[in-house]
């Protein structure tokens, strides 16, 4: 796996922590780091037509103010079969997200540390699952098109766009 950007980031906040014992992080580190803006366009025009590959890419794309199209989501997080069903009565049958250490644990026998290695560890749990991934994502989308043809049938034309296509529906 190749790393094709590793920088630091000034954010536009005041930091209270850097939590530098988990991290590595130091105030010196992001002195001399991009601006925000720099690293959010940077990665913008990185990702755009790629298939995103990762684990909590929502917390991600949240933190950088953008936006994925969901069908270019590969999401450790949110695929189901790599979920833990909760046997909590509050939320008995619930799936809910593995931490991504558990998974690398689990499923590749491995322990993840840097950025880096959490990448290749998503990289790698996806390959591991890639043709149940995506023959789950062509049921959808066939699933999806089916009811929009329907609902277009009913309403004269009105349809649900397949952007609409969520990973935790699989």
């Amino acid at each position: 796996l190749e790393t094709v950007l590793d920088e630091y980031v000034k954010v536009p906040l005041n930091i209270a922590d850097y939590r530098t014992e988990q991290t590595g992080i130091t105030a010196a580190n992001l002195k001399n780091g991009v601006s925000f803006d720099q690293a959010r366009t940077q990665v913008a025009k990185m990702i755009k037509g790629k298939i995103l590959i990762g684990h909590g890419l929502e917390t991600d794309l949240s933190a950088l103010g953008l936006s994925h199209p969901v069908s270019d989501v590969r999401d450790t997080a949110t695929y189901s079969p790599l979920k833990e069903s909760k046997k909590d009565a509050s939320v008995e049958g619930t799936l809910m997200p593995k931490e991504l250490n558990v998974l690398a644990k689990e499923h590749l026998k491995r322990n993840v540390g840097s950025p880096t290695e959490e990448a290749a560890v998503c990289m790698d749990l996806y390959k591991q699952a890639r043709k149940d991934w995506e023959s789950n994502l062509m049921q959808l989308v066939h699933k999806k098109e089916k009811q929009q043809h329907e609902v277009g049938m009913r309403s004269g034309g009105v349809s649900v766009p397949l952007s609409a296509i969520r990973e935790g529906e699989i």
